[in-house]
């Protein structure tokens, strides 16, 4: 099950924007039940199944659009992307297992009927805050990985 909504407040220059989104747990299941077999080296008998299971997810995203002008627009927005790791999984079919926030920011500027967009981002995991834990929102419970990325948003836009 899938839960999702967004929506917008505006007022005079300025813009809110909201969204959330909620993922079901998925219970645990075998992806794969292989048979046993001997290890070629040391002649233990290995037994490897792959399970799947997911926990239930809650992301959020808040944005503002701000317009100083007619000429220039600031863009702002913070977003959660949560794993659904299960850590009680005891062979855990996963790709990744950390939490990230990204946080971007960024302005349009128009001349004429020229428009350009410049941004920056970062999304991180790990324990950015160090002890502040907002609502439980930024706190890390899957894992220990410190992850770092930065985004450089260009938009070119002409108008006709």
């Amino acid at each position: 099950i899938y839960i999702g909504f967004g929506g917008a407040y505006y007022w005079e220059n300025t813009v809110l924007y909201i969204s959330a989104e909620w993922y079901n747990r998925v219970s645990n299941f075998y992806v794969m039940e292989p048979e046993s077999f001997i290890g070629q080296s040391t002649g233990e008998v290995y037994n490897y199944n792959i399970n799947y299971s997911l926990v239930s997810v809650f992301n959020f995203g808040f944005g503002v659009k701000y317009a100083f002008n007619k000429n220039f627009i600031y863009y702002g927005s913070i977003t959660t992307d949560k794993t659904a790791f299960d850590p009680d999984n005891s062979n855990p079919f996963l790709l990744s297992s950390w939490d990230i926030v990204h946080i971007k920011s960024g302005g349009e500027f128009k001349f004429y009927n020229l428009s350009i967009t410049l941004g920056l981002g970062y999304g991180y995991s790990g324990k950015l805050f160090n002890n502040f834990d907002w609502l439980g929102l930024f706190e890390n419970k899957a894992t220990d990985v410190e992850y770092h990325q930065i985004d450089v948003i260009f938009g070119l836009t002409y108008s006709l």
